[in-house]
């Protein structure tokens, strides 16, 4: 059976006022961090054993962009939501990304490749199906992720792709972007850091009167436990066609292997 991630029935909202308070903090602390470590960033090959295999080849995208935070407002507001799609809005866009994650990374962990079909590209599946043979079993485990494991997730990019891979930019006036003959496809990559030692930490912050410190999530045990994955979705928006949201790039990538 398919599963449409992004169905009405599939938005999630389970934390609380205080906990949601809380996120917002840790997040900007995380960007912060995370910020600074940009330089870091390893080239991560799969010639070294000592890391985990990559599901696709491309490197990992860790932090906001400042320049893509301005280009993703003017795409989904100023195109997208009027000329496309009148309820679209990111926000509802993130909730069933979040979904997403948990449904594919669940059958990821499976091996089973198969029920990918109708929320994962053939050409994804592909390679994802002959890199996961790379695969230790227990690190196949590992790219299981709970919806209570994830910590914080957003948007990186909000790209509109029109006719023959032309990029409608904000260099572009709208009226010129909707000139444009041919197919119109909307593609969103979406960055989640996620950990399965958070919904211990957050039910201690719950408990607790005051937020836990942020060193305690950054801290070198829970480093080992940090997952980042990268799923860019697409969707077709060309005028008389019916289509739904599914990856067609992901990866998986472990805290440790990617920074210094």
């Amino acid at each position: 059976m398919r599963v449409n991630c992004f169905s009405s029935h599939h938005y999630l909202r389970h934390f609380s006022v205080a906990s949601q308070r809380w996120h917002s903090n840790r997040e900007k602390e995380l960007f912060l961090k995370c910020g600074n470590q940009k330089n870091a960033i390893r080239n991560y090959s799969q010639q070294n054993s000592s890391k985990t295999p990559l599901l696709m080849n491309f490197k990992p995208i860790m932090t906001p962009s400042f320049w893509y935070f301005i280009q993703n407002f003017i795409n989904s507001v100023i195109i997208i939501k009027p000329y496309f799609d009148p309820e679209f809005t990111i926000s509802r866009f993130l909730v069933g990304a979040k979904q997403a994650l948990v449904v594919i990374s669940d059958n990821l962990a499976q091996g089973n490749i198969d029920a990918l079909k109708g929320l994962v590209t053939e050409e994804a599946r592909n390679e994802i199906g002959r890199n996961l043979t790379l695969f230790t079993p227990f690190q196949r485990e590992k790219l299981r992720v709970k919806m209570e494991d994830i910590a914080t997730f957003f948007a990186y990019r909000v790209g509109i792709i029109m006719n023959d891979g032309l990029e409608c930019n904000p260099y572009f006036l709208v009226s010129q972007c909707l000139s444009v003959a041919g197919k119109r496809f909307v593609e969103i990559t979406v960055v989640y850091w996620c950990n399965p030692l958070f919904a211990e930490l957050e039910k201690k912050m719950l408990m607790s009167e005051k937020p836990p410190n942020f060193n305690d999530f950054v801290n070198e045990k829970m480093q080992e436990e940090v997952t980042v994955c990268n799923y860019r979705f697409i969707r077709e928006y060309t005028k008389g066609v019916e289509s739904d949201w599914i990856v067609n790039q992901l990866n998986h990538f472990k805290y440790n292997d990617v920074f210094e």
